[in-house]
């Protein structure tokens, strides 16, 4: 495996990753939003049909109240099974957590002053993305337990820390000139 710099870990995994949840948080945030008000404008538009309905209505009166009943389960159901609002919530913070960690290390603030900053971001960042992953396998465990098929035996990770990684595959940081004298 070719090694890389920390510029190209940055642009490639940071930048990209960081894109990634953060259009993923976006997109479950819309869903949650759109299917969420559209629960809220069924249940709020039976009782007042049902209100206007007498027992002369009309047919379509009776499957019109019926329809939203139905549309309602199946947006409560949605949100269950796609878990929007949990999946939001979680891209978000795994985006917001690179984002932070990226820029203490661009401004050598915290635990980023030491002469090993560039390993220690990387494995940082490392140890979130694995958390993320951990994250999205439970939930494809759950969905398939769901569904009936917990047959399937999707393995579990570890946790993906970089001290799990093989040596071979360690990124390389950049070396710091010696100081002159200092």
């Amino acid at each position: 495996m070719k090694r890389i710099t920390i510029e190209e870990y940055m642009e490639d995994r940071v930048n990209g990753q960081y894109e990634y949840l953060s259009n993923a948080a976006a997109n479950a945030k819309r869903k949650y939003h759109v299917l969420k008000a559209l629960e809220i404008c069924f249940a709020a538009a039976i009782p007042f049909l049902s209100a206007m309905m007498s027992p002369n209505s009309s047919w379509y009166m009776k499957v019109i109240v019926g329809f939203f009943g139905v549309a309602i389960t199946f947006c409560s159901g949605m949100l269950m099974l796609f878990k929007y609002h949990e999946n939001w919530v979680n891209f978000r913070g795994s985006a917001e957590a690179l984002k932070s960690e990226k820029f203490l290390f661009l401004t050598r603030s915290g635990q980023y002053k030491s002469r090993n900053a560039e390993a220690m971001f990387m494995e940082r960042i490392e140890i979130i993305l694995g958390q993320e992953n951990q994250k999205w396998q439970n939930y494809v465990v759950q969905t398939d337990d769901l569904e009936g098929n917990s047959h399937l035996n999707i393995p579990i990770a570890e946790e993906n820390t970089p001290a799990a990684f093989p040596e071979d595959t360690q990124m390389e940081t950049k070396k710091e000139a010696p100081d002159a004298g200092n």
